[in-house]
């Protein structure tokens, strides 16, 4: 079974005269509560490395809690969506996986770009 658990919007900041996207929102993490989040690009140093990492707070009190790769499936039209597919920490329950998908109903701005689903039947 899976469940929505949290959003994620589109966000950027300058580095070196480039954009650079970042995603930023919030995800229920059950017993740990609602956590606000950031999920970053990496630099992939190999074809099995992480594409985007999940990280909360700020600063010297950021914590990874959890890690995205790009993945692909088609649709009942043939066409191919692209999503992250990973996991988050959730404490003493152990690693949940997580996809991340296009919010393809988005009407306003004020409505996500990202929705976060987490597997809820997931024993680890």
């Amino acid at each position: 079974m899976n469940r929505k658990t949290g959003a994620l919007w589109t966000k950027s900041y300058e580095k070196d005269g480039q954009t650079i996207p970042y995603y930023q929102g919030c995800i229920d993490l059950g017993l740990l509560g609602e956590q606000q989040v950031t999920l970053f690009h990496c630099d992939p140093k190999s074809d099995k490395a992480p594409d985007f990492e999940m990280v909360t707070g700020r600063d010297s009190e950021k914590k990874n809690i959890g890690v995205f790769w790009k993945n692909t499936f088609q649709n009942d039209d043939g066409e191919e969506v692209v999503y992250l597919a990973g996991y988050v920490d959730v404490g003493i329950l152990g690693k949940r996986n997580v996809s991340i998908f296009v919010n393809t109903r988005k009407e306003k701005d004020n409505q996500p770009d990202f929705n976060i689903v987490m597997r809820m039947d997931d024993e680890r």
